[in-house]
């Protein structure tokens, strides 16, 4: 039924379509004065990223969650995956052990589940790894703000959008001018960051951004920040320290010191040029198979370079045409190396990218606003490593050869307001690739406003996730036709949100969803990996948040819940899954999903001199956990290699999870500020409490430490 509508939406979008032609001269209705802005006008208002066409937040087909640099500054976050985790409701994180923090958001786990976009280019690496850069750097100082969208977005975004989008807004000449300076100090985690940023606008409308930050992270070490496991091995009872020479917590990369550039010029008219470089990467406590096979940790480290070239310009052709021009060049390199074994040589997967968009907006009155765009990928996979020695490194090839991959998009919305208090927003995408069948992600959204003070809104989409570009391209190899296997998901969203005053609003979503996954396996060790159809998994989400803002104050709480409603394992998909038991007859929850979570933030001024920031969440037990470990208890055999979830004794392992962080900021004068966090606080009441389970094998978890970081900012 649930496809069925969306192709229906798709036939309705094209009938809008039909329809505008018929009512473009016809401007009788009297629209309230946010809907008669002109395009220029249009353009100085802040919109949402969620669409193609211009519209508030607020209005927006999509559940989105705004964090400005005000909040950003105020959390004392780490880094940028600690922002997302404490500001984003029904987004959870564990610990990956093959690189890391694993996010979800309603339910979909995986970092190829997710788009992180700077400036509208998106970053991810699309051979194998998906969200990894930009997450683990400490240095933010470059971002102005942050959107992220909760849920299906592929109709706006492609392949890839399937549990949500970043979208990450740089600081420009038009935002920042002066010059800032920021010293982090961390302590028991320890780190060190510096980063100056400088803004300045010359005349004629020019202008120049330029960002650097370096930070040197050491992580903490095994006695603050110890791993567990919830079984006895090798003599070492349940629950208790490893005895094993741990990598510290969250280390970079052999100790490397991390850096993040960005300079932004922006030019009259509308033109915008950029250039980013990150290098980044983490250690990590090992793979699977560390704590059984050796006497010491198998210690993983992954590191990468990016570098990104963007060409951003926008042309009004008249009163009611805009065209707009994003054009970019982007190499990402990333190894992975083996600690325990260092003669072998590290892994790694280069990418580069050329890629163009073209979009059109065309307001042709109050009416109706359409887009139409298309896009050009041109991917090179597998070359020797750019910006890493090749001495001690082996490119990962597709069957011994490099390989390159074409995708061509087209995609279109018509914004279509029925009348003042009602509007239509259709959108739909192809996305045709050289290695995969072609893509198909429809969204349409009904958006009603009967006050000023209420919106509901319904929305149905269809997203898609393409297969990994290793993948495809083995798949490819092993059978000389393009790959049948797209991920989908099918998501009906019902939403309410009420400004009962200025002062408090609240909202509440609610989402069905039916995903068939794609997995990746290897049938034997003589041919190449490939993919398969794994199963269907119907399941619900229901997120509660309320925000109230009072003179010095802003107090914001959200609690989610998530309910697995059907699971259905494909027959012959011979791979292993880390979903759910819930075809094997135990339990009917998400393995490594926390069904209810909770998140607040408070923010209070004191006076002119003192702020305090209160942010907490807490995931309220993994029962889905629980579960495999007693599928893996009494079904299979001991120790085996792929199902590592066990337990002794106690269910400690898949209990709450909750953290409070706090922050307090002093002015020292109007050109300066001092802030003092102090992190994971719960730890220095009950350890236990900031568990954090690890990701394929939940009956393992880290203890995240308590910790303060010192933080000086300087603007002149």
């Amino acid at each position: 039924m649930l496809p069925v509508l969306l192709y229906l939406s798709f036939l309705f979008f094209f009938l809008a379509t039909l329809a505008a032609s018929v009512s473009a001269q016809d401007d009788s209705h009297k629209i309230a004065r946010l809907l008669d802005l002109s395009l220029d006008e249009l353009s100085k208002v802040p919109f949402s990223n969620a669409s193609l066409t211009q519209i508030n937040p607020d209005k927006a087909p999509a559940a989105i969650t705004l964090i400005t640099r005000d909040m950003i500054d105020m959390s004392g976050a780490r880094s940028l995956e600690e922002v997302l985790e404490r500001f984003v409701p029904n987004m959870q994180r564990l610990t990956d052990t093959f690189g890391g923090a694993s996010f979800g958001v309603r339910g979909i786990s995986g970092k190829d589940k997710f788009l992180v976009r700077v400036n509208g280019r998106v970053m991810n690496h699309k051979a194998f790894y998906g969200l990894d850069s930009e997450m683990m750097l400490s240095m933010l100082g470059d971002i102005s703000r942050i959107e992220v969208i909760r849920g299906p977005s592929s109709a706006v975004f492609g392949p890839g959008a399937i549990s949500g989008v970043i979208n990450i807004e740089t600081f420009s000449a038009s935002n920042f001018n002066g010059v800032q300076f920021v010293a982090r100090q961390g302590v028991i985690e320890g780190f060190t960051s510096l980063q100056l940023k400088v803004g300045h606008t010359f005349e004629n409308n020019h202008g120049v951004f330029a960002f650097y930050g370096i930070d040197r992270y050491l992580g903490a070490d095994k006695k603050h920040s110890p791993t567990r496991i919830s079984q006895t091995v090798s003599n070492t009872p349940a629950h208790t320290n490893l005895p094993f020479s741990l990598t510290n917590h969250r280390q970079a990369y052999q100790d490397q010191l991390r850096h993040k550039f960005h300079f932004q010029y922006s030019g009259p008219n509308d033109l915008e040029f950029w250039v980013r470089f990150t290098a980044g990467g983490e250690q990590f406590r090992g793979d699977k198979k560390s704590f059984f096979l050796f006497n010491d940790s198998n210690s993983v480290g992954i590191a990468y370079r990016q570098l990104t070239v963007a060409l951003d310009k926008s042309w009004k052709i008249n009163e009611t045409l805009q065209l707009n021009l994003l054009s970019s060049f982007d190499i990402y390199d990333r190894i992975r190396s083996n600690e325990i074994r260092p003669e072998n040589p590290s892994i790694s997967l280069r990418e580069d990218e050329y890629m163009t968009r073209l979009l059109l907006n065309w307001n042709p009155n109050q009416t109706h606003q359409f887009a139409l765009g298309s896009e050009f990928t041109y991917d090179e996979f597998g070359k020797t490593p750019f910006f890493f020695s090749s001495d001690k490194v082996v490119p990962l090839t597709a069957n011994g050869k490099s390989w390159s991959t074409i995708m061509y998009s087209f995609f279109g919305e018509h914004q279509f307001r029925l009348h003042d208090h009602l509007r239509l927003i259709s959108s739909a995408r192809v996305d045709i690739h050289s290695r995969i069948k072609p893509m198909f992600s429809p969204r349409i959204g009904l958006i009603y406003t009967p006050t000023l003070q209420d919106t509901v809104k319904l929305v149905a989409s269809r997203s898609v996730r393409r297969t990994s570009d290793f993948f495809s391209q083995s798949e490819y190899l092993n059978t000389r036709k393009k790959s049948r296997h797209v991920e989908t998901l099918n998501n009906v969203e019902l939403s309410y949100k009420r400004i009962f005053s200025d002062s408090l609003n609240a909202s509440v979503h609610a989402v069905y969803s039916e995903l068939d996954i794609i997995a990746f396996f290897s049938a034997d060790t003589e041919s190449l990996s490939t993919n398969a159809p794994l199963g269907k998994m119907k399941f619900g989400n229901l997120e509660f948040e309320l925000t109230y803002t009072k003179d010095n104050s802003r107090f914001s709480i959200s609690h989610t819940i998530t309910e697995l409603f059907d699971f259905n394992l494909e027959r012959d998909f011979p791979g292993v899954q880390f979903i759910s038991t819930s075809p094997f007859g135990f339990g009917n929850d998400l393995a490594s999903w926390s069904n209810h979570t909770t998140k607040l933030v408070w923010n209070h001024k004191i006076n002119q001199s003192f702020s305090f920031n209160l942010s907490g969440f807490a995931y309220w037990g993994y029962e889905g956990a629980k579960d495999w470990a007693e599928y893996n208890r009494e079904v299979l055999p001991p120790l085996r290699e792929e199902n590592t979830t066990f337990f002794e004794d106690n269910d400690k392992a898949f209990a709450s999870s909750v953290f409070v962080h706090a922050s307090v900021l002093y002015n020292l004068n109007k050109h300066s500020q001092l802030m003092l966090t102090g992190h994971n606080l719960l730890g220095l009441i009950d350890r236990d409490l900031n568990k954090r389970n690890i990701s394929t094998r939940l009956g393992t978890y880290v203890l995240e430490t308590p910790a303060l970081s010192i933080t000086l900012r300087a603007k002149f």
